[in-house]
C-alpha cells in the first residue's frame, strides 16, 4: 500500500513528528543542569538544520556529536548571554523614569535587551553549522537578526506562541524545544543560504561528511 511506503507523505511527516519529539525530549534531559542548555540548544539546531536543508542526519549520534565538540563555546556564549540579561533587568530596575534622562535611559536598556534576544535566537544555530571566531559569532548573530527582521520576528511570535501552548498543555514542556528549534531551523536555514550559497550544498563526497561551513566575521 502506498500509504505505508517509507516515501509516502504520510510516513514522511510521521518520522518528523517523532525526530522532533525525540530531539526535543533529548534536549530537556541534557539541559537539567541549566549550564548545558547553550550546549543542548546548539546540538538540535546542528540536527534540525541538516534536517530542514535535507541531509541525512543521524539524530542521536549527531546531537551528541555537536553537544560535546561544541560544548565549551556555547556554555561560554550562554553565561555571557545570562550576565548581560541579568545586567540589563537589573538596570532597568533601578532607573528612574520620572526625567526625560531616567526615560531616554530605560528606552535604551530595553533596546538592548531586544538586541540581546536577536542575538540569542541566531547564536545557536550558527555556532552549530559553522566555524568562526568566538566573537564573530555574536556580530554575525546581531547582524542576521537585524538585517533580516521578518525571520527575526517570526521566531519570537513562536517562542511566544509555544509558551503559550506549553502553559495549556504542559505535556508539551517535555519536548517543546524541539518544535521551537525544527520550526526556527526551517526559517534560519533559508538566511544561511542567502548568506552562503554553499551552505549545505556538497561539491564532493569528502565534503559531504564536513557540515560545517567556515565564515570571517565580517558580515556579507
Amino acid at each position: 500500500m502506498k500509504i505505508l511506503n517509507h516515501d509516502s507523505p504520510l510516513h514522511r511527516s510521521m518520522s518528523l513528528v517523532a525526530d522532533v519529539v525525540l530531539i526535543g525530549i533529548i534536549w530537556t534531559l541534557t539541559s537539567i543542569p541549566l549550564i548545558t542548555i547553550g550546549a543542548s540548544t546548539t546540538a538540535a539546531y546542528y540536527v534540525f538544520t541538516k534536517k530542514a536543508s535535507g541531509r541525512d542526519s543521524y539524530l542521536i549520534k549527531d546531537y551528541f556529536k555537536s553537544f560535546f565538540g561544541n560544548f565549551i563555546k556555547s556554555t561560554i556564549m550562554l553565561i555571557i548571554l545570562a550576565i548581560i540579561f541579568t545586567l540589563l533587568i537589573l538596570n532597568v530596575n533601578f532607573v528612574q523614569s520620572d526625567s526625560i534622562f531616567g526615560w531616554i535611559t530605560l528606552i535604551f536598556n530595553y533596546f538592548l535587551i531586544l538586541q540581546a534576544t536577536f542575538v540569542l535566537i541566531y547564536i545557536f544555530p550558527l555556532l552549530s553549522r559553522f566555524e568562526s571566531r568566538f566573537f564573530a559569532y555574536f556580530k554575525q548573530a546581531a547582524f542576521m537578526a537585524n538585517r533580516h527582521l521578518l525571520t527575526t520576528l517570526a521566531n519570537m511570535l513562536l517562542i511566544g506562541f509555544l509558551v503559550v501552548l506549553s502553559i495549556y498543555f504542559s505535556f508539551l514542556i517535555l519536548f517543546v524545544m524541539g518544535i521551537y528549534c525544527y520550526l526556527s531551523s526551517v526559517l534560519i536555514v533559508k538566511i544561511f543560504k542567502k548568506h552562503r550559497p554553499d551552505f549545505d550544498v556538497p561539491i564532493s563526497e569528502a565534503e559531504k561528511n564536513d557540515t560545517r561551513i567556515v565564515f570571517d566575521d565580517t558580515p556579507s
